[in-house]
């Protein structure tokens, strides 16, 4: 069995969802690995990650208008920074998700 390593970084320009498959669908494509499991691992904090249809981009604008009502941000009921509260969503979605491959594709 064949194991490949790779990381990369994500350049953000603040709270919100990025989009990353692009990213992923190509690291695979280098692998050379046509069929296996890729896992997809957010190593910070203040981060997580969802799969969700792209196609509307309304659903992007919904579901962080979901957490900002869930988490909002400088809530008087938080005692932390209000940076603290990026990690509350985290610890409601996953920080790892794990996808198939086949054909080279996910």
């Amino acid at each position: 069995m064949r194991i490949k390593t790779e990381q990369f970084a994500v350049a953000t320009t603040g709270k919100g969802t990025y989009e990353i498959i692009d990213k992923i669908e190509a690291l695979v494509r280098e692998s050379k690995i046509e069929n296996g499991v890729v896992t997809i691992f957010a190593q910070h904090t203040s981060c997580s990650l969802i799969v969700m249809e792209n196609a509307d981009p309304t659903a992007r604008r919904d579901l962080e208008e979901y957490f900002d009502r869930l988490v909002p941000e400088n809530a008087d009921y938080f005692e932390h920074s209000d940076f603290a509260s990026f990690s509350d969503y985290s610890q409601r979605m996953a920080f790892w998700k794990d996808a198939p491959v086949k054909g080279y594709q996910l």
